[in-house]
């Protein structure tokens, strides 16, 4: 025998999962968060690589020091840090 009979015998056959709550109005407003979150991360990403790019200009226009010019270039990874932390937490409620 197979595991049919197990199956039908204990009525162990997986059941559909019921939906808990409205999925079209919660996927419509899902995408547009998530919509909007990918475009922010990726103008973050951009202006990321457009800063490293032009750090050398900006040190000797601006006269920063390498201390400086450091943190300016790690503020973008802390920014992006944290708000991946709130982009993961919005996403969970929708």
């Amino acid at each position: 025998m197979g595991y049919g009979f197990v199956f039908a015998r204990f009525n162990l056959w997986p059941r559909p999962i019921e939906p808990r709550h409205n999925l079209q109005m919660s996927t419509r407003g899902g995408g547009l968060v998530l919509g909007l979150l990918v475009v922010s991360v990726t103008i973050n990403y951009l202006d990321r690589g457009a800063l490293s790019v032009a750090a050398p200009l900006l040190t000797r226009e601006l006269d920063l020091s390498a201390a400086q010019m450091g943190l300016l270039l790690s503020s973008f990874f802390w920014t992006y840090a944290t708000f991946q932390l709130v982009a993961g937490w919005l996403r969970g409620r929708m």
